[in-house]
C-alpha cells in the first residue's frame, strides 16, 4: 500500500504522516485481519523510523509501535525487541 512507501518519503511531512497513520490503522484492527508478513513489514519500516534524523518523526514511530503492541500484533520476540529499543533511546 501506498501509505507503506511514504513513510521512506523523502518528503519529511509525508514521511510524519505516514508513520503516524500506519500507528493509528491498528488501533481499529484485531491481529487477525492482518497479514503477519505486512505486520513485520510495518514494524520494521517503524523500526527505522525511529532512527529518523527528525526528532517528530522519531517521535511517532515510537508511538506508532506502541500502538501497534498495545494492539497485541506483535510476537513476544517483537516486544522484546520493541523493548531493548525503548530503554536505549531513555539511556539505559
Amino acid at each position: 500500500p501506498l501509505i507503506i512507501s511514504e513513510a521512506s518519503s523523502q518528503n519529511d511531512e509525508i514521511r510524519d504522516t505516514a508513520t503516524r497513520t500506519l500507528g493509528k490503522v491498528f488501533e481499529t484492527l484485531k491481529p487477525n485481519d492482518v497479514d503477519p508478513i505486512l505486520i513485520e513489514t510495518i514494524f520494521n519500516i517503524l523500526i527505522n523510523r525511529v532512527a529518523d534524523f527528525k526528532v517528530p518523526i522519531r517521535a511517532k514511530a515510537v508511538r506508532s509501535l506502541a500502538k501497534i503492541a498495545k494492539s497485541d500484533f506483535l510476537s513476544s520476540e517483537k516486544k522484546e525487541k520493541l523493548k531493548i529499543i525503548c530503554k536505549r533511546l531513555l539511556g539505559e
